[in-house]
């Protein structure tokens, strides 16, 4: 993530249009056929002609352990409520298990938010990167989201695979069961981009900072804040402030991503953007003539 907040040294991260979808880790088994039901303690008493403490109710003891059945250790309480083992299919079926809402109990703050320091404006700096820190709502939803890419992936696979060996209605299934993955992403990065979003309140504010969007969430946040200005604000507003960061902690084969995708947009909105002198991640995008400056590169 990026350091640079506006007008300052710049250290932005830029973040790839396309998140990364690692293999999907298999799936752990379910240990199925293990009886959880209580034994029958009357049964397993041998009969005596001596007369007997009369055996409570089987609501009232513990299950007796038989020969032909026995309890495992891991084995749930009779007293517990779980459900029925559920029948997983093998490997090579390669069926998705349903569609989850989050990777994994929500880790703590200090699990997924790394260690920071601030600096002089005020910004998260990551102490190992150098790079801007958020919210653990950020990274919980930046977390979920690449959970339902990698599950979205191994679904269409899936389907791929089962339609190659016409199980067709298994297909279906498993596409469909993709593309919930998908929605579930989708809603997954909108929260990510709600979180660097919002605090901006950009209903009043003259500038937006990108940094820790991904390259098609910050071409339509800016498009979105600049048409709004204009539409609502621009009599009296003659510049806006766009922070792009310099991408300095971007992929150094692929260089910055952000910065030259928002200058590619405004040229394609027509809308005059002027790099900030000094600053190579930030630019100056005029609603209004401008002074004579030299354009973006």
């Amino acid at each position: 993530m990026g350091c640079t907040g506006s007008k300052q040294a710049t250290g932005g991260t830029e973040i790839s249009s396309t998140t990364a979808v690692a293999n999907p880790a298999a799936e752990a088994p379910v240990e199925l056929g293990v009886d959880t039901k209580p034994t029958n303690e009357a049964a397993a008493t041998p009969a005596s002609s001596e007369p007997t403490t009369p055996v409570p109710a089987a609501s009232e003891t513990k299950p007796v352990e038989e020969a032909a059945a026995p309890v495992t250790e891991e084995a749930p309480k009779a007293s517990e409520e779980t459900p029925a083992p559920v029948e997983t299919p093998a490997a090579d079926d390669a069926t998705p298990a349903p569609v989850a809402e989050s990777s994994a109990a929500p880790e703590d703050e200090e699990e997924l938010v790394p260690k920071y320091h601030i600096d002089e404006f005020g910004n998260k700096i990551d102490d190992v990167t150098g790079g801007r820190v958020w919210s653990y709502a950020y990274y919980r939803a930046r977390k979920d989201a690449e959970f339902h890419a990698q599950e979205r992936g191994r679904c269409f696979e899936a389907s791929k695979k089962a339609f190659e060996e016409d199980r067709k209605k298994e297909a279906k299934e498993l596409s469909e069961e993709g593309k919930s993955h998908g929605v579930k992403m989708e809603e997954a990065n909108q929260r990510a981009v709600d979180e660097i979003i919002k605090p901006q309140n950009l209903e009043t504010s003259e500038k937006i900072d990108l940094h820790g969007l991904l390259v098609a969430e910050a071409v339509k946040a800016t498009k979105d804040f600049v048409k709004s200005v204009i539409a609502t604000r621009g009599d009296s507003v003659e510049k806006l402030e766009i922070i792009t960061g310099a991408g300095h902690h971007s992929d150094k084969a692929k260089g910055p991503v952000i910065k030259p995708a928002i200058i590619t947009m405004c040229q394609e909105e027509g809308w005059k953007l002027v790099a900030d002198e000094g600053n190579e991640g930030s630019f100056t995008l005029f609603l209004k003539d401008p002074a004579p400056a030299a354009d973006a590169q």
